[in-house]
Formats: structure tokens, C-alpha cells, sequence
């Protein structure tokens, strides 16, 4: 399951080993084909995973539920994810269902929810957040399934906004007020050469030519967050062998978009450190969007909690306003416009342009991300990993007021505990998460009320980028080699990859000590 190997491998696999290790008689007695395998993973293994998470949740921890919907073919797909904290485990993710459903409306998506939720004897008070990608259907302000959720459900449920999005479309918008289309051109470059090995060679060629290391052509995916600064970051690490392939073509067998640009340098390449005016376009883009790259893999780290979050998205508004201020493009084209040698008119115009872009992603941050009201402001100094110093009793208590406990009045032994993690602070800052402090500060002293806070804080998720990998992963279990799959195996199978957090020969040793779990293996009641 870990490996996604075919179920038809064990076909052979058993009988491999018997013929090598022919002289072990518990060899000999090995058998588990396909049949045996498949009624291993879905009846035994998958129940297995599941039970593992769910017993956990049924103890009253909060949790976040997250979903998004995926199509394969003509059909749609969900899955139901899950976010809690244990002091023992840390910050956990894991998939209690997925399943099919063709209706993609807020009602649908709810009742799907409660269905499951209903399943499992999970109660919907415990539920901190929840979390999807960032589709009115999901968080719409009159129709949505938040909004449904929080009325009939939970009303302190919190609305966990996917962040990633947020920082995809802030870019995206902003970069729209460009004269040139940088996103256009990249994918006019991949398409010069993704089905055509003979213009791969002939520009391997030129990079030759120029004693570059060659670099691969990266396709850009608009919808995807981290595509643009890769791709274009493959064209700039090799610019002028890309350049010399395309104006060898000529005008007739060159993009006319391509040639558009580069069509001044048709007698002669403009050296690395003279760009022309398209080329500080392309170098500010390339440095902007990696502010935005630095800060969206922090926010897809699995280890970034919502203490962290705030901090985060401060921050890149932060390195955006002083890049305004400052009027800093990047490195390439300070030390381009120094030099004096581009007409004043388009110096002017691309400067013009580059500051409107600062300043409409800072709009659009702002707009989309409540820095003053956001709950993830009090939640910051939780983050022992990044804050200076330990958490204050009014820090802690203005956590406690933004979140569902304010209906409660912490009891007196909180300044004990406050107290006590202060001491600790120095021991535990040197953790390399979040979650790794918490957990290290409550191994040393018995803080439950800390312990209330941290555990819903620390289960709400700042993205959307754990479902989005088990939809990649389902995409390697799903392939076109094994697309005799049924939902159930499908199903099966990212559980046990998700939830049996385990390297296999970890794995052994816990098979081995559960010999309740061996009894299921064992039994024939598995293939029913």
C-alpha cells in the first residue's frame, strides 16, 4: 500500500520466494495472492487505519474537517480529513472517509458530512473548523456549506480559509496590471518544445553552445500555486541559449508572440547585464513571485500551525510594503536601471506598473485577509518556535477569548502553568516546530487547561494542501494500468497510506504485537 503496487504482484512475489528460500518450512507455508490481499487491505487493514483515528476523536478532542471535490474521468470524488492535536502525536492528519457523489452544492457537501459524521458517533461541538479550498460553495456568505454548518451544526466553528489560494490569486491579480504577459510567455516557451524531441535536442544545442548546464522546460499550470516561479526560474537559470534557439528560428517559424519580444535582438543577443525592457519585466516577476514561493511552502508545510499563520501572511505584507516603498524590483534591475541605457519613457512606464502591482497584492491581501479581527492574531504567540519570548497570562487569555472557550472561565491554576512554560521557554524554543514545543512543554509539566487551548488551536489547518495530497496520491493509486480499481479498494488504500503513519518494517513489529489484528488476518470471516 505504501508503494502503490499492484495487487498482482503478490500473484508472483509468494512464489519467488519459495523457490529462493526453498529450504525455510515457514516459507513453504506462505501463500497470499491477490484474492487474500485485497480481502486483507479492505477487511482488515482498512478498518484497521480507520479505528486508529476515530477512537481518538470519539474521546471529545476538537478537530477540524476538511473536503474538497475531484473529478477522475466523468466521475466526482470526496474525501472527509480530519486535524487534531495530541501531546503524544503532535498535530495529526488523517481520512476517515471518501467517497462518490456526482452533486457538488453546498446541501449535498453538508449532508455528506453529517452523514459521516453520524457514522463514526463523532459529535459536531468537537469540531473546531472547517477547511476546503476557497469556492463559494464552500465559504460563500449566504449559501455556502460554512454557513450552513455554523447555523445548524456548530456555531463556533471556525472558517478555515485555504491560504495557499489566497496568496495564488493575490499574485495572479496583481501581475495582471502588467504590460507583458510573463505567465503568457512561459507557456508559450513549454509548448515550443513538450512534443517535440527534435526542438529539445536543437536547444540542448544551444545550450551547448554557450556552456550553460541544460535546464528542462517546466510546464506552468495556472490553477496550480507554485508552477509560475519554477517555470520561469528554469527559462532565467538558461535565458540566453533560449534566446539564441528562438532567433534562429526567424520570424517564420517563431511564435509571433515570442518573436514580438525578442525581435530587437535579432542581430545582436543584449548581454546578461544590459536586459532589455521586456527582460525587467521578467526579472521582476521572477523576484516577486518568489516572496510569494517562500511563503506558500511555508504555509504547505505540514509542521505550520495556525499560531504560525499570522506571522506568515504579516510578514510577505510586510516584504511587499517595503519593496513599494523602497521602489525595489529585485537585484537584476536595480543594477539595470542604474546604468542609464533604456529610453526614460519605458523606464518610467515599467516602474509605473511594477508599483501598481505592489500595490494592488497588498490591497488584495488585505481584502482577503482580516489582519486586524483574524483570530490568528491572538493565536500568534502560541507559536513557541518564532515568538522572542514565552507567552504572557494575557496573551494566553486573549487566545482563549478568540476561540470557543471564551464561554468558559479558566480556572486559577492557568497563571501556574503560564508560569511554569516560561521556565521551560529557553529548553523548548529549540524544537524545530510548533507542535514539537507544545508537545516537548507538556512532557515536563502537567498543564490541562493549556493543554484545552493548544489542542484546538494547534487542530485548526492553515491550507488546504493536505486533501490536496490525497488527491495526488490517488492519482498514483488510480492509474491507467489499474483502473479496475473499485471505489472500496481506492477508498482502502489511502487510508492505510494516510492514517499508518508507519516505515514497513516499523510496521512489522506493531502487526506483530496485535494479535487481534493477526485473528483478523487469519480468519475467513475477511473475505466477507
Amino acid at each position: 500500500m505504501k508503494h502503490h503496487m499492484s495487487y498482482l504482484a503478490q500473484d508472483c512475489s509468494h512464489k519467488v520466494q519459495k523457490s529462493v528460500i526453498d529450504d525455510s518450512d515457514i516459507v513453504k507455508r506462505m501463500s497470499c495472492g491477490r484474492t487474500k490481499t485485497s480481502a486483507i487491505v479492505n477487511n482488515v487493514l482498512q478498518p484497521f487505519a480507520l479505528e486508529c483515528v476515530v477512537a481518538k476523536l470519539q474521546s471529545g478532542l476538537p478537530f477540524a474537517v476538511a473536503t474538497d471535490a475531484s473529478n477522475k474521468g466523468s466521475r466526482k470524488f470526496f474525501p472527509v480529513a480530519v486535524q487534531f492535536y495530541t501531546p503524544t502525536d503532535g498535530i495529526v492528519s488523517a481520512i476517515v472517509d471518501f467517497y462518490e457523489d456526482p452533486f457538488e452544492d453546498s446541501r449535498s457537501v453538508k449532508t455528506e458530512l453529517c452523514r459521516v459524521m453520524g457514522e463514526h458517533n463523532l459529535c459536531w461541538k468537537n469540531v473546531s473548523a472547517y477547511a476546503a479550498d476557497n469556492a463559494s460553495v464552500n465559504f460563500g456568505v449566504n449559501n455556502s456549506v460554512y454557513q450552513k454548518l455554523a447555523a445548524e451544526e456548530n456555531p463556533d466553528i471556525i472558517a478555515a480559509h485555504c491560504n495557499d489560494h489566497i496568496l495564488h490569486n493575490c499574485a495572479k491579480n496583481a501581475l495582471k496590471l502588467l504590460s507583458f504577459d510573463v505567465e503568457n510567455f512561459v507557456m508559450k516557451v513549454y509548448s515550443e518544445f513538450s512534443n517535440s524531441a527534435m526542438r529539445r535536442h536543437e536547444l540542448k544545442e544551444c545550450f551547448d553552445f554557450f556552456e550553460s548546464e541544460f535546464h528542462e522546460v517546466i510546464r506552468h499550470v495556472p490553477t496550480r500555486w507554485l508552477s509560475l516561479f519554477r517555470a520561469l526560474d528554469h527559462v532565467l537559470a538558461g535565458w540566453m541559449p533560449f534566446k539564441s534557439y528562438f532567433l534562429s528560428k526567424g520570424e517564420n517559424d517563431c511564435s509571433a508572440y515570442i518573436w514580438g519580444i525578442l525581435k530587437e535582438q535579432e542581430n545582436e543577443l543584449s548581454p546578461e547585464d544590459r536586459p532589455t525592457v521586456f527582460e525587467l519585466y521578467m526579472y521582476f516577476v521572477h523576484f516577486m513571485m518568489s516572496e510569494f514561493q517562500n511563503h506558500i511552502l511555508k504555509l504547505e508545510n505540514s509542521s505550520t500551525t495556525a499560531c504560525d499563520l499570522f506571522s506568515i501572511m504579516d510578514d510577505l505584507r510586510k516584504a511587499l510594503a517595503g519593496n513599494l516603498n523602497d521602489k525595489f524590483f529585485g537585484m537584476k534591475v536595480k543594477f539595470a536601471l542604474r546604468k542609464n541605457y533604456l529610453p526614460q519613457a519605458a523606464v518610467d512606464r515599467f516602474t509605473r506598473e511594477a508599483e501598481l502591482v505592489y500595490d494592488r497584492a497588498i490591497k488584495y491581501l488585505t481584502k482577503w485577509f482580516s489582519f486586524e479581527k483574524s483570530p490568528y492574531r491572538c493565536y500568534a504567540p502560541l507559536s513557541l518556535t518564532t515568538v522572542p519570548q514565552p507567552p504572557s497570562l494575557d496573551d494566553v487569555l486573549e487566545a482563549w477569548m478568540a476561540s470557543p472557550l471564551k464561554a468558559e472561565v479558566p480556572p486559577d491554576t492557568l497563571q501556574k502553568e503560564v508560569k511554569a512554560l516560561a521556565t521551560a521557554f529557553d529548553s523548548i524554543r529549540s524544537c524545530r516546530s510548533t507542535s514539537d514545543a507544545w508537545c516537548s512543554s507538556f512532557q515536563k509539566e502537567n498543564a490541562p487547561t493549556l493543554l484545552k487551548l493548544v489542542q484546538f488551536v494547534l487542530s485548526v489547518p492553515v491550507s488546504n494542501a493536505y486533501v490536496e495530497r490525497i488527491f495526488s496520491v490517488m492519482g498514483n493509486i488510480w492509474t491507467d494500468e489499474r483502473n479496475r480499481l473499485s471505489l472500496e479498494a481506492v477508498r482502502s488504500e489511502l487510508m492505510i497510506f494516510f492514517n499508518l503513519n508507519y516505515p514497513c518494517h516499523q510496521f512489522k513489529d506493531v502487526v506483530a504485537e496485535n494479535r487481534r489484528l493477526l485473528r483478523a488476518a487469519q480468519s475467513d470471516a475477511k473475505y466477507h
